[in-house]
């Protein structure tokens, strides 16, 4: 049984990370949703058609969007409307014991995204590294890394909760 998944969610991928009891990366990938074209609830249900793994986590954990004030924000701030639908998908897709939700300046802090990548390498087995490289090109691993880091700040965190 997979103790832990966690998700990075994108609205036309999301990175995941499957993860043992100890703390140790079992599994990662990054899943591609079917659903080219549009959002709302068709796109999200697209991750519904079978290409996630068959696995119930004891626990799930995911990056939920976050609001910043308007001089902070990039992008447009409906998109995080859409990544909430996905988290919801994704949610009902695993039966766990907990879920979690953990807004990016909780996981990560305000560091740089390549700043903390490094970083989050750099405490990876050889074996996890391969795997992480294995799950998705280069353009788009840095949502694979993104799970991975959310997992790991479970762990370091979880006798906090």
């Amino acid at each position: 049984m997979t103790h832990l998944v966690s998700l990075d969610p994108g609205l036309r991928g999301c990175g995941v990370a499957y993860w043992n009891e100890d703390g140790s990366l079992a599994h990662v990938a990054y899943l591609r949703n079917p659903v080219k074209k549009g959002d709302g609830p068709a796109a999200w249900m697209g991750y519904a058609s079978g290409h996630i793994p068959d696995t119930d986590p004891e626990h799930f954990i995911s990056e939920v969007p976050q609001v910043y004030r308007a001089g902070a924000s990039k992008g447009d701030p409906d998109d995080l409307i859409q990544l909430a639908g996905v988290v919801g998908v994704f949610s009902a897709l695993f039966t766990a014991t907990t879920y979690t939700g953990v807004k990016p300046r909780e996981w990560k802090g305000q560091v740089p995204k390549d700043v903390h990548h490094a970083r989050l390498v750099k405490t990876l087995t050889p074996e996890e590294l391969a795997m992480v490289e294995a799950a998705a090109p280069p353009s788009l691993r840095h949502n694979v890394l993104d799970a991975v880091g959310i997992g790991q700040w479970w762990f370091k965190n979880r006798s906090k909760r």
